[in-house]
């Protein structure tokens, strides 16, 4: 906090989300690190096309392939469909899996993957299980059909409802507690029991949202409810009730300019957290309870993230990845795929005139962890010192003959902006102190004069540590 301008908070977390900071911090909200993630099974790849808890077990579309997790890791083939990037995934019973692709329905019944016949759609869109039925899109129409109840592979040519509202064609289908909601292109309608037979689902009379589904992977359900982006360009959450928009205009910008390919949804510590993937850019998450957006990137250099899907089973959270990949969550921050930037950049600090920043200070949970790690090997003197290159660094050897394992103070590197975050100064490097330091101070003084400042922390150390959310600047 500066003692004569605004409050300096984060504007832009990138793989670090707000929490509410312990009673009587210096902030009230610390900035903690996303789950990692690390390998679980690898599927056939490279295109993952659905991830599901079916019956308590983990089921995998990818490559045309339907397959089944343990929860040692091992994957098991259940059978072959069309790969299809528009696949419907759905527990349908005990030991009963129902898939649809390529306009094919597709039941697993604990033994074999068939593919039931004689129901009224030849070509089916998308499907969702409900009080015992196994509910059919039309791919591209406006019709539904179902199974008989209980009989998963029994269809009847007379058993389908047509949709009543607006016309558009059906997207997908979701079940939502007792009732499943037909998402289409600029209208969804809920439906629900009504009957037997023939005359056992129908659409609820007045229970039509003016809300479209702006992809068929662009929804994903929720407890109690959906998580979907609309047509519009704008991300709901319908939990109890008519969908209502959550996201904020910038996340509404990037939707329209950017390429969004998923929606998944997982939780971590009591946080319920909704995914929008993009293409070549990171994900967009929302943390439901908190009504606070961050972005979840993988890499260096803070690219797209891998993760397409999500289930929780055998008590874990698990994600699935576009290279084929099954990935288990963990509190470590460290991707399968390599290290985890955790960046968190601040609010542009702007006091109307010229002021000088005679220190800057972060405050977190330090001390509470160290990094162990092959000591670096310098070429010595003869006094035993490490031999320095005309810059003044020491010289590493390049074949040292015996490796050494040192620990290590966490620490990570700022850097400060003159002009809102467009060009940045050189990284300063410190350390978040060792184990059991717990009073270390992360200091920065004498960082010049500035007419507006903003920060930017970074860390890449996978260590579990937060941040208050605020620092100090004098």
């Amino acid at each position: 906090r500066a003692r004569e301008a605004p409050v300096l908070t984060a504007e832009r977390a990138v793989n670090l989300y707000a929490v509410p900071a312990p009673e009587g911090a210096r902030s009230a909200m610390m900035l903690r690190s996303v789950l990692g993630t690390r390998d679980f099974a690898a599927v056939p790849g490279p295109f993952l096309r659905a991830l599901a808890n079916c019956g308590g077990t983990i089921y995998v579309v990818s490559r045309g392939t339907v397959s089944a997790v343990a929860d040692s890791g091992a994957v098991t083939a259940r059978g072959t469909v069309t790969d299809d990037e528009h696949t419907s995934l759905v527990g349908a019973g005990a030991e009963r899996v129902a898939v649809s692709a390529g306009g094919a329905y597709h039941l697993w019944d604990g033994s074999t993957l068939t593919q039931p016949g004689g129901g009224r759609l030849t070509s089916i869109g998308g499907i969702a299980y409900s009080n015992g039925y196994v509910l059919m899109a039309e791919l591209g129409g406006g019709e539904v059909g179902w199974t008989a109840v209980g009989g998963r592979a029994s269809r009847n040519a007379l058993y389908f409802a047509k949709g009543v509202a607006r016309g558009d064609k059906f997207v997908r289908l979701m079940a939502v507690g007792s009732y499943v909601w037909v998402m289409k292109e600029r209208s969804i309608e809920v439906w629900g029991l009504a009957g037997t037979g023939s005359s056992a689902w129908a659409p609820i009379g007045g229970a039509v949202y003016e809300i479209g589904l702006r992809d068929f992977r662009l929804c994903c359900a929720v407890p109690g409810g959906l998580f979907f982006v609309g047509h519009d360009n704008v991300a709901y959450l319908a939990a109890g009730g008519a969908p209502t928009p959550v996201s904020t205009p910038p996340v509404d910008q990037a939707l329209s300019d950017g390429e969004p390919t998923d929606c998944f949804y997982y939780e971590d510590r009591g946080h319920r957290l909704c995914v929008i993937r993009f293409s070549g850019r990171p994900a967009l998450c929302l943390d439901v309870g908190m009504s606070r957006w961050h972005e979840r990137a993988e890499g260096p250099d803070l690219g797209q993230w891998g993760a397409t899907a999500s289930a929780n089973c055998y008590g874990q959270w698990h994600l699935g990845g576009r290279i084929g990949r099954v990935w288990r969550l963990g509190q470590t921050p460290v991707d399968a795929t390599g290290v985890m930037l955790r960046r968190a950049v601040s609010r542009t600090l702007d006091p109307g005139k010229r002021f000088t920043a005679a220190r800057f200070e972060v405050f977190g949970s330090f001390g509470s962890a160290e990094i162990e790690e092959n000591a670096p090997a310098f070429l010595l003197d003869e006094f035993g010192l490490p031999v320095t290159d005309s810059d003044g660094y020491p010289i590493h050897m390049e074949s040292p003959e015996a490796v050494t394992l040192h620990k290590r103070a966490p620490r990570g590197w700022l850097r400060f902006s003159r002009d809102g975050g467009h060009t940045w100064g050189l990284p300063k490097h410190r350390d978040f102190g060792r184990l059991g330091q717990y009073e270390t101070r992360c200091s920065l003084r004498a960082l010049g004069q500035y007419r507006t400042m903003t920060a930017e922390l970074n860390m890449t150390d996978p260590v579990v540590m937060a941040f208050l959310a605020e620092a100090e600047i004098e």
